[in-house]
């Protein structure tokens, strides 16, 4: 009897493992980002190429994402999730919207971010980054990401171009 109860707990649980159990998202920092910031009225635009993971067996919907930087103890307004591009520096936008990420899963897509900057623009160094989500039957923003951009050139910021985002270059 004790050996039967014992392997329908096992059946049991491994079900609900492989099937139902709801995990957590993993985001990796960006190699690379695009930024555009020409001026304090205008506005801050930032391209974040990111792969969302899954690691769960249920299915996770992202409702909204926004992100937050600091740099040198100044904080920019939050900036929203706008829309989607294939690539860096692309045209063919595809607006923003939830998205499903199947379990042990990925979703990858370049995410644009933007807001009027007031007096937050990026300079020379490193910023900090902050990716927050807000997920379906969850109350509230989540941190997924905190990650360093590193702000190498603020003389083309009038021009949207793609940066490399690799921290350890020049070591």
């Amino acid at each position: 009897m004790v050996i039967s109860v014992l392997a329908l707990l096992f059946t049991a649980f491994s079900f609900w493992w492989m099937n139902w159990r709801k995990g957590e998202l993993i985001v990796g920092p960006p190699r690379s980002y695009a930024l555009t910031a020409p001026g304090e009225d205008d506005i801050l635009i930032i391209q974040l190429p990111l792969v969302f993971y899954n690691n769960g067996a249920a299915t996770q919907v992202v409702q909204n994402l926004r992100l937050r930087l600091e740099q040198d103890g100044r904080r920019s307004a939050i900036l929203n999730f706008n829309y989607t591009v294939p690539d860096l520096i692309s045209d063919g936008h595809l607006w923003a919207k939830q998205f499903a990420i199947e379990g042990r899963k990925a979703y990858a897509s370049v995410f644009v971010f933007q807001k009027t900057p007031g007096k937050f623009v990026p300079l020379p160094g490193i910023c900090n980054a902050t990716l927050e989500c807000k997920l379906y039957e969850v109350t509230g923003w989540t941190t997924l990401l905190v990650f360093d951009l590193r702000i190498v050139n603020v003389a083309n910021l009038n021009s949207l171009l793609p940066y490399d985002n690799d921290i350890d270059q020049g070591s």
